[in-house]
């Protein structure tokens, strides 16, 4: 399982974590870099947003899927991590971690000989 995959299946805790924390940007981070900055809607946004005429309703857990369905795309082979996170401004930033995925630990490749039969050699 990617990270990408990881984080897919848990977008309605990490909804329901922006609606309580309500962080005006959302960041998500690969490795460690920044690769998306937006500004995150509140539910009032949103409700707003479906008000206006032809405008469809969105809801969190869907604009978060899409989100991370697009970079999955852009990044599909995060080396280490993929965070998802909350910033609000100032001098520095709070930068608040809503969720994280790891990429899977692989073991470390078994030497071809021994040590042992090696210094015997």
């Amino acid at each position: 399982m990617t990270p990408w995959d990881a984080l897919t299946t848990r977008t309605g805790a990490i909804a329901a974590k922006l609606k309580t924390l309500q962080p005006p940007l959302l960041v998500v981070k690969v490795d460690g870099e920044p690769v998306y900055i937006t500004a995150w809607p509140t539910p009032e946004d949103l409700e707003a947003h479906a008000r206006f005429p032809g405008m469809p309703r969105l809801a969190l857990e869907r604009r978060i899927a899409e989100a991370l369905d697009k970079l999955a795309r852009l990044y599909p082979s995060p080396r280490q991590s993929v965070e998802v996170c909350g910033q609000w401004p100032g001098h520095p930033p709070r930068l608040e971690r809503v969720a994280v995925a790891h990429r899977p630990a692989r073991a470390p490749p078994r030497p071809a000989v021994s040590p042992s039969e090696a210094l015997r050699q």
